[in-house]
């Protein structure tokens, strides 16, 4: 299923932020935005924006409850579409005001100015096959079930020394 929404003019696209790890002026950016100092009439979250978010997981419910309660917040101000990545997934429990699109859902079309553009997490579409198994596993609700928090805490953990930017 594909959703169809409105892009609009002055929207602000977030990608990859990687919060908090590589990422740290992530939540900086989010107090700006909800106090009026950055304006803009939609915000449109491009997947791995922390670096783990899975809504599954109480311990980072927990970790992040700030920054999720930041984003839920400006979706009662503006509109907020989250398209969830490989790194930030299983979401809707997190938000009751924001639109999430997981990656089976994506692309999702937007129209501005008579042009449609479809956007979408890029892991979606460059992974091996083995990568592609293992996130349709670890997507899988029973599977999150049988996950203990400390594999989430230990996985955030081991994120912070890891490279994101390389040459390709």
């Amino acid at each position: 299923m594909s959703h169809s929404l409105e892009l609009k003019t002055g929207a602000l696209f977030i990608a990859d932020a990687h919060y908090p790890n590589h990422g740290k002026e992530f939540l900086t950016l989010l107090q700006n935005i909800e106090c009026g100092k950055i304006k803009t009439p939609q915000l449109i979250l491009m997947g791995d924006i922390f670096d783990l978010l899975v809504g599954s997981s109480k311990y980072l419910k927990e970790k992040f409850k700030t920054e999720i309660t930041l984003i839920d917040n400006i979706a009662k101000k503006i509109e907020v579409i989250y398209i969830e990545g490989n790194h930030d997934f299983n979401l809707k429990p997190l938000f009751k005001n924001v639109l999430v699109i997981p990656i089976q859902q994506q692309p999702v079309l937007m129209h501005h100015n008579n042009q449609t553009i479809a956007l979408s997490h890029g892991d979606k579409y460059c992974m091996r096959l083995s990568y592609k198994i293992y996130t349709k596993i670890i997507r899988n609700p029973l599977v999150l079930k049988l996950i203990p928090d400390s594999y989430a805490k230990n996985k955030l953990q081991s994120m912070q020394s890891k490279k994101i930017c390389k040459k390709i």
